[in-house]
């Protein structure tokens, strides 16, 4: 499944999840050499910033169930 690069398709973590497991089956990466850390570090920074937004969303929740 070719990946193409356009700014779009760059926002989405299902891209690197797909650049992973194309390299994986040994297709060469869509982001060149670098690939592969490309890839981790893209998905280490989704999960980075969707952890923050559930804790985020968490705290709001706890403040509204016991307010006053």
């Amino acid at each position: 499944m070719p990946i193409k690069l356009n700014p779009l398709i760059l926002i989405s973590p299902l891209t690197y999840f797909i650049d992973l497991l194309n390299t994986g089956l040994g297709e060469v990466s869509a982001f060149g050499a670098f690939g592969l850390i490309i890839d981790f570090g893209f998905l280490l920074i989704f999960g980075f910033g969707f952890l923050l937004l559930a804790f985020i969303l968490h705290a709001l929740t706890l403040q509204k169930r016991f307010k006053g």
